[in-house]
């Protein structure tokens, strides 16, 4: 759990009482949402665990942490690994290339080539083929 956050060095840290193994990604418990967060930098102390993570960086914004749940680290998440793929509906339609990944809100959206924001969630993906290079939606996405 996210107990307290501390500034050290000019920096913003959120200090959890529990022991994370170094991931690229932690998912916190936050008003019964999971939400990823890219960890920046991590420090051990004892028994205690300091995080920089991204986006966190007013003390407004860790304060809105302190008490979250770390869920589980996702350790096989990266940012990265959708990029290139493209998104199709369940009939086949193409919604378009995937250029990168936004996970600083509380859904992960992808973000298309033209702007266009899909949400990235398994309940709404039926197929991701890596040698295609495609991600078959089981229905058709939201497109923002």
């Amino acid at each position: 759990m996210i107990t307290k956050y501390l500034y050290t060095a000019s920096q913003l840290w959120l200090q959890s009482n529990a022991a994370l193994p170094h991931t690229p990604f932690l998912i916190l418990l936050i008003e019964g949402l999971e939400v990823p967060f890219r960890v920046l930098d991590y420090k051990e102390r004892g028994d205690l665990t300091l995080l920089r993570l991204k986006g966190v960086e007013t003390e407004r914004q860790a304060a809105r942490l302190v008490g979250a749940a770390e869920v589980l680290p996702d350790e096989g998440l990266d940012d990265e690994d959708l990029i290139g793929y493209t998104l199709l509906g369940p009939t086949g339609k193409v919604y378009g290339v995937i250029e990168a990944i936004d996970m600083t809100t509380a859904n992960v959206l992808a973000r298309l080539a033209g702007g266009a924001l899909v949400p990235v969630h398994e309940d709404l993906i039926e197929t991701i083929d890596d040698d295609a290079k495609e991600i078959r939606y089981s229905v058709e996405p939201p497109v923002i």
